[in-house]
């Protein structure tokens, strides 16, 4: 399954890093790209981790996706593709 459609980074490669020592979005994000530019999948990185199993890591796509924080239009994937 895709995880980020940015970058066309899968669950496995994700589950690897995991495995390797990611410990959050960011390590996951250095080791795979998946979640380093328009963070929609942030959540499902989350879930990944194990950590947040709501998907609810702090930050900001995570936050968004349970009313924590204003959206940034400019990490917002519909603005990107519409550009």
């Amino acid at each position: 399954m895709i995880v980020c459609h940015c970058f066309v980074v899968n669950d496995r490669q994700v589950k690897a890093a995991v495995a390797a020592g990611a410990q959050n979005v960011d390590d996951v994000t250095d080791m795979t790209k998946a979640g380093g530019l328009c963070g929609g999948c942030h959540p499902t990185i989350c879930k990944s981790l194990q950590t947040h199993p709501t998907g609810a890591c702090g930050g900001d796509t995570c936050a968004n996706t349970i009313g924590l924080a204003t959206p940034d239009p400019l990490r917002s994937h519909e603005l990107v593709e519409a550009q």
